[in-house]
Order: C-alpha cells, then sequence, then structure tokens
C-alpha cells in the first residue's frame, strides 16, 4: 500500500507480491512451455537446470523464500528427492511446500516422494500444463 504523508490518500490498487515458485528443470523445452504457463498465471518462476543451480537461486533470493519448490526426480547432479531432502532439512525452507513434476511414476518414488515431504506426486505425461498450473496454484493458496 502507498501512503502519500501529503494528503493521506491510500493506493488500495497495489498490486500483492507474486509467489515464488523455485522450479528444478533439465529438459528446456517443458521448462520452457511450463515456465510461460506459469507466468501467464502471476508467479514469479526461478527455474534452474540442476540442483546446484536451485540452490543458488534460493539463496540470491534471501531473505524472501520460496513459495513451492517443484523438481524433476531426474536430473544431472542430484536427482528430486535429494534436493527436497536438503530442502526439508535446512529450517528457513522446511516449511516451503515441495511438489515432484517428472515421467517417473512407480509406487516406490511415490513412497519416497512422502517420505522427503512432497505435497504432491504430478506425472508430467498425465498431465496438461492447465492441470498443472491448477495444481501450483492449490499448493500456494
Amino acid at each position: 500500500m502507498i501512503v502519500s504523508i501529503d494528503d493521506r490518500s491510500t493506493d488500495l490498487m497495489a498490486e500483492p507480491a507474486k509467489k515464488k515458485i523455485i522450479w528444478v528443470e533439465d529438459d528446456k523445452l517443458i521448462g520452457a512451455l511450463l515456465t510461460k504457463k506459469l507466468i501467464a498465471a502471476g508467479f514469479d518462476i526461478f527455474c534452474a537446470l540442476n540442483g546446484h543451480d536451485a540452490f543458488e537461486a534460493m539463496k540470491a533470493m534471501l531473505p524472501a523464500i520460496p513459495d513451492l519448490v517443484m523438481v524433476d526426480l531426474v536430473l544431472p547432479d542430484m536427482n528430486g528427492f535429494e534436493i527436497l531432502e536438503k530442502v526439508g532439512a535446512d529450517p528457513r525452507y522446511a516449511s516451503v511446500p515441495k511438489l515432484i513434476l517428472s515421467n517417473i511414476d512407480s509406487a516406490a518414488d511415490h513412497k519416497r516422494a512422502e517420505e522427503v515431504g512432497a505435497k504432491k506426486f504430478i506425472v508430467k505425461a498425465l498431465s496438461s500444463l492447465d492441470d498443472i498450473v491448477k495444481e501450483v496454484k492449490a499448493q500456494v493458496g
């Protein structure tokens, strides 16, 4: 809200802060398509190609923290489970919702997702971009 000292008027139409999403995806095409959709839906997206870049982005945004961490499982430097374990172990990020977006779909992976605190496991091949955006909105409120 903007307050003018001179006339004490307020701007009630001030734009609310955008929700910040850290997204770790090494497929550049999927990354570009979904990033475009999420930006159009009003999110700030920090898309990283690997775990190292994701943690660098999280450090760079401090003192702000992301509103959601979304990961693929198969990544070049560490897998998505390892990233979510590290996120959950850091007190600054422990309460941040976590979402897995992957084409791997096994019962063991779903169980492991629960163990690392993922709130949702989305199979890319079975979901439209619009479905993914709806789920992201549901996770960040």
